[in-house]
């Protein structure tokens, strides 16, 4: 475990020299606007994965949980579903039947169902 912490700050330590090099030489062939502009592209691509799985787990503890809390902070997220989504009308819910009869034969299935149960 020491070793790998080692190596881990040692990886953190290169890539924070290397990318001083990089920007002080960057800064020589485009002006600053654009260089923090690029940076702060790269470093938000960098950042999707991690933003994503802690996301991820939140959404699974906010399912899991009743603490207090938790509900608070995934009350904005609620909120924001509110915004953006909205009750299907009828016509909706007939494509949406549609779909699943193209896909899945289910007739068959509950008549099957309904026979073990007798």
């Amino acid at each position: 475990m020491k070793l790998k912490n080692a190596l881990i700050l040692l990886l953190t330590a290169t890539i924070w020299g290397v990318a001083f090099v990089a920007q002080s030489v960057g800064m020589d062939y485009v002006s600053p606007f654009t260089f923090n502009g690029v940076r702060s592209i790269i470093g938000g691509l960098v950042l999707i994965p991690v933003i994503a799985g802690v996301s991820y787990e939140f959404i699974r503890l906010a399912g899991r949980s009743d603490n207090a809390v938790v509900n608070l902070l995934s009350k904005p997220g609620l909120w924001l579903q509110g915004l953006t989504t909205k009750e299907p009308d009828d016509e909706m819910i007939e494509v949406g039947i549609a779909s699943v009869e193209a896909v899945f034969d289910w007739k068959p299935y509950v008549e099957e169902i309904r026979r073990e149960m007798k």
